[in-house]
């Protein structure tokens, strides 16, 4: 595959913006369905997990889809997914069975520029947004909200920076932030009514070497970014009129080993994903200046390379998928201290690469 480094590793991301979208915590009563993408098997795996925890393979698992699927994002009304396919070009619609759990996919699928590595969608499910890597330029896509089709705006593909690769919607949908891993640094870009893309003033903003993963606060105040290639955390002020970043003081943080995955958790903790030391370090956020502290305990041992955080929406569990071992780990979260607690877990046949959960 047509990929250096510092791609790869953005691959193996799903955009942390939906991690809020999953589905119910282990305090609920009813139960939900964790869609997993599995590259090596061209499939998505799902499991029901219950009020415990606890994970059941849906019948018909793994579903079908296209060439090396990764991000996975799903629609807000529940009814459909959608999966980036790197290695095809192109993004499978999957519609969901509400009673089952179990997917179809709609054909036929819609092509995409080259190598599809991140998705991201607004918080109303109107819009969809791509970043082809190889291609250097971010597809926009309209949602029609009953079929989940897509069709691409006017303007679309947008011209992007070289190799863009994990992005970041703010909550409001107004600004979406690209990380680009060979250039080290993140552009900021305003989005139009329309979802017309329009590159802000003194963007693309420098970071650490190899931003790989993007995060922001609940308050929108901060831009947390992963740097992969020198094993830091980047925290950038949000100008609130313009977009622009700036980095705080005391910037960039250490972390573990190749940190790849990000995650601002309910209690406000900041969890990162160490691909090469097979850990979660957690950190409390400042929220004056955005500087951060480990929390005590951190870090948290996985069972080996931990690839993509997700949250269950409850914001009971942090779910971690794990590359080594083939896994997806549950994470049991103290809702005071944001401290983590070893779960459950499921073993799948191939690596996973990025997991959503569905309500």
């Amino acid at each position: 595959m047509r990929k250096n480094w510092g791609i790869t590793i953005s691959i193996l991301l799903a955009i942390a913006a939906w991690a809020s979208c999953g589905g119910g915590g282990n305090s609920s009563s009813s139960s939900h369905v964790l869609y997993i993408t599995v590259p090596d098997s061209n499939g998505v795996s799902a499991f029901r997990i219950n009020s415990s925890g606890q994970l059941t393979s849906v019948l018909g698992s793994p579903f079908p889809v296209g060439t090396s699927p990764h991000t996975i994002v799903g629609h807000p009304s529940g009814k459909f997914l959608y999966v980036a396919n790197q290695s095809e070009d192109s993004i499978s619609l999957l519609k969901i069975d509400s009673r089952s759990g179990a997917v179809a996919e709609s054909l036929p699928r819609t092509p995409t520029g080259d190598s599809p590595s991140s998705l991201a969608m607004d918080s109303g499910g109107t819009l969809l947004f791509v970043s082809n890597q190889i291609s250097s330029t971010i597809s926009v896509y309209s949602i029609d909200s009953g079929a989940g089709t897509l069709t691409q705006v006017a303007g679309s593909p947008f011209l992007a920076h070289l190799n863009p690769s994990a992005l970041l919607l703010s909550a409001s949908g107004s600004l979406l932030y690209v990380a680009y891993p060979n250039l080290d640094r993140v552009s900021v870009y305003s989005v139009g009514s329309g979802g017309a893309l329009q590159e802000i003033a003194g963007s693309p903003f420098p970071v650490g070497h190899g931003p790989a993963a993007l995060a922001t606060d609940s308050s929108a105040k901060f831009l947390f970014v992963a740097n992969s290639s020198d094993n830091t955390l980047s925290v950038m002020a949000i100008n609130s009129s313009t977009g622009a970043l700036t980095q705080v003081s005391g910037s960039p943080f250490v972390t573990g080993t190749t940190p790849i995955s990000l995650l601002v958790g309910p209690t406000g903790v900041l969890y990162v994903a160490d691909l090469g030391s097979s850990d979660i370090r957690a950190f409390s956020i400042d929220v004056t200046t955005g500087a951060l502290t480990q929390i005590t305990n951190s870090p948290f041992s996985t069972d080996s390379n931990p690839t993509f955080l997700t949250m269950d929406s409850g914001g009971k569990l942090l779910l971690v998928a794990s590359q080594g071992v083939k896994t997806v780990l549950e994470f049991k979260i103290d809702a005071s201290s944001g401290q983590l607690t070893r779960s459950n877990s499921v073993t799948l046949g191939s690596a996973p690469a990025a997991v959503f959960s569905a309500r």
